[in-house]
């Protein structure tokens, strides 16, 4: 049972430390709405960053609270790595956090397999290290927009627990009651979420070595230094990025439907440290992207920040306030954080509330100071469909313009955006290649109606639109097309000419997709679109390693490719280079699906949920059923898929289970177990993303 103990003090308020780990800024700004909550009911309470959980010395603390969320993989975020390998070490002693009493807020996603993988891993160690548990982790699903239907139920409850406790109140009680009503707010929002994201969540490998709880006493005994020593070399984390040179580009596609591939290469030979230039194959980068430099201008202008000492003058936050890790730069400016460190108009559900919030608070016009507080608190479909830039919405609130620290802490940090590499290590060492979809989109141009903004009649016409162009994408492309035009001017120094981008690797985490340590190991991959790229890194491997070895194609085991595009000209990505590395005999077969060129295309399409005439990449495994199960089954073969996970990779699983049944003749629990079970061992590994 959660239970709470506390010594009464009158003269002194209770403290409560919160804490957070996260990647895209949700979980801290949930931290900082937590910590504002506490103190609105008479707690001291500070928030900061699992980073400086040493610092913090969380030992010490009585009340914890822990917000924290998962990235894709089921890894935790870089800034709370640190503290989960530190909570995980088996040699520390069981009574470390006895003094702790805590509560586990977690964010994630059910759209990925590891939804919640780190707050549940937190969770089982904290217990684990002596500390007590005061309310049930709650889990707050922000693939379906409901974080509000779990957070606020959470925020209530250890409200009550811990002013029950302060008052001398029957805490278990308390902690009980709300522990339920925690629990069916959590159920109902997990309802939505499972019609929401059955079809791409549920179907997958669910007993993966990484889930936290099947992991929960899993030995981790790395060095914290070796931690510290990677992110901080060159290249290894985000803070210590290195500007590598694009030494080649290329469009990969040339289609009528407007889709366009580009294949970009970075020399990374400068590098000064291992960390980058040790890469394996199926690894990804991550790119640093950087906002447009007129939208930071626009920012600018629109505080009255000029040149000089305004816009590049050193930014320094007030005294006591937490500073997150995007913000601890040497010699930040405002020129350089908006343009490096937070984002302005590009990321999942912009504007956030807590920016719209900040804008109200600084609104010296009543009519903006109403608009922004009923957009913060019901978020309008149109402001989220408009996506405004930053600049826009200063223009749509001319009357609110907060102090420089205070809109840089409000806005999320610029997130990098990661990339599978699609080269290997053996053949090109300094050279790190990826393939990239070049995203455009279209959004209703802003309304300057801030009254129909904000509840009003709105408009009586249809908005007129405008495209945009994805910000890391469109950065990439653009210094692509950069490249290409300094190549075929053939000026001297004009291709050094072209910028650098930022890039870094992560250390590994054990996640990544990596091929089998003996070339005698059969594999299956399956990556249709730009998912092909890290199986066309581990082929080149492959072929590195037949002619490194002196083995030959028939001693070396089976390797099946199935990709997929939507035409066969103008959209089969490296095809050449798959064809050569079939001829190599590095790649035994190369199996493709063309969606759109249907043998009678009049008659392509979908007819009450049935495709008819579309072949997709998962439709080619009817056909080499039989040989992809006596590869699973009797020769350890490795399946790895890496692409969209809505659609594509649940049915990859479905085909699977499909094969197995046909073929091996089990039922469909026995085949979820025996792709479980391939999962646990390592044999069945995905790299998937929404978006």
């Amino acid at each position: 049972p959660n239970r709470i103990w506390t010594t009464r003090r009158a003269a002194v308020a209770m403290r409560v430390r919160v804490v957070y780990g996260t990647q895209t800024g949700n979980s801290r700004s949930i931290a900082q709405q937590i910590t504002s909550t506490l103190v609105e009911h008479g707690f001291e309470s500070e928030c900061a960053c699992l980073d400086q959980f040493k610092k913090l010395k969380l030992e010490e603390e009585r009340y914890l609270v822990v917000v924290c969320s998962t990235t894709g993989n089921g890894d935790p975020p870089e800034n709370a790595e640190a503290f989960v390998r530190f909570i995980k070490r088996k040699t520390q002693p069981t009574d470390l956090l006895a003094r702790v009493q805590y509560a586990v807020l977690g964010i994630g996603d059910t759209n990925y397999d590891q939804y919640q993988a780190i707050p549940r891993l937190i969770d089982t160690h904290l217990a684990r290290l002596g500390a007590r548990k005061i309310i049930d982790r709650a889990e707050a699903d922000e693939g379906t927009g409901l974080l509000e239907a779990t957070v606020e139920p959470f925020i209530a409850g250890l409200i009550g627990v811990l002013e029950s406790a302060r008052d001398g109140g029957d805490a278990d009680a308390v902690a009980r009651a709300d522990g339920a009503a925690l629990n069916g707010a959590t159920e109902a929002a997990s309802a939505v979420a499972a019609g929401a994201g059955a079809a791409a969540g549920a179907s997958g490998p669910t007993a993966a070595p990484q889930s936290a709880d099947a992991n929960a006493d899993a030995d981790d005994d790395d060095d914290g230094d070796a931690v510290l020593a990677w992110t901080q070399a060159e290249g290894g984390s985000a803070q210590h990025a290195h500007a590598a040179r694009v030494c080649d580009a290329t469009w990969l596609t040339f289609d009528d439907d407007g889709r366009r591939v580009m294949s970009l290469a970075f020399d990374i030979s400068e590098c000064p440290s291992d960390v980058l230039r040790g890469y394996e194959a199926g690894d990804s980068i991550a790119v640093l992207p950087t906002n447009p430099p007129e939208q930071v201008a626009a920012v600018l202008a629109a505080l009255g920040l000029g040149d000089g000492d305004g816009a590049d003058a050193p930014l320094r936050p007030p005294p006591g306030v937490d500073v997150p890790a995007h913000l601890r730069a040497d010699g930040l400016t405002a020129r350089l954080a908006l343009s490096r460190h937070v984002d302005l108009g590009s990321s999942a559900g912009w504007p956030r509330p807590p920016l719209l919030r900040l804008l109200a608070e600084h609104a010296r016009a009543p009519a903006d100071a109403r608009a922004l507080h009923e957009l913060a608190t019901n978020r309008s479909g149109q402001l989220a469909a408009e996506r405004p830039w930053l600049s826009e919405l200063l223009a749509l609130f001319p009357s609110s313009r907060p102090p420089v620290w205070a809109l840089v802490d409000a806005l999320p940090p610029l997130a990098e955006r990661s990339y599978s590499i699609a080269s290997s290590p053996l053949e090109s060492p300094t050279t790190i290649r990826v393939a990239f979809s070049l995203v455009t989109y279209r959004t209703p141009v802003p309304d300057t109606d801030v009254g129909g903004r904000a509840g009003g009649n709105g408009r009586s016409m249809p908005p007129r639109t405008r495209e945009r162009v994805g910000l890391c994408s469109g950065m990439l492309a653009r210094l692509g097309e950069a490249y290409m035009a300094a190549a075929r001017s053939g000026a001297p120094g004009a291709k050094a000419a072209v910028p650098r981008v930022r890039v870094y690797r992560r250390r590994p985490t054990g996640n990544e997709l990596r091929l089998p340590k003996s070339l005698s190991t059969p594999i299956l991959m399956v990556g249709p679109g730009t998912g092909v790229s890290p199986f066309v890194g581990f082929l080149r491997h492959r072929r590195a390693l037949l002619g490194r070895e002196g083995a030959t194609s028939a001693s070396c085991a089976e390797a099946h490719l199935f990709f997929g595009c939507q035409h066969r000209v103008g959209d089969f990505l490296f095809e050449k280079e798959l064809r050569a590395l079939e001829a190599d005999g590095a790649l035994t077969k190369l199996h493709a699906a063309f969606s759109r060129d249907a043998i009678d295309s009049a008659s392509a399409g979908e007819w009450r949920n049935v495709r008819i005439n579309v072949n997709y990449v998962q439709d080619l495994f009817f056909a080499s059923a039989p040989a992809i199960c006596e590869l699973l089954l009797k020769h350890g073969a490795h399946v790895y898929v890496c692409g969209d996970g809505r659609s594509m990779a649940s049915d990859v699983h479905t085909e699977l289970l499909a094969v197995l049944r046909a073929e091996a003749g089990l039922s469909t629990p026995e085949a979820e177990r025996k792709l479980a079970e391939l999962a646990a061992a390592g044999r069945y590994t995905r790299e998937i993303w929404y978006g």
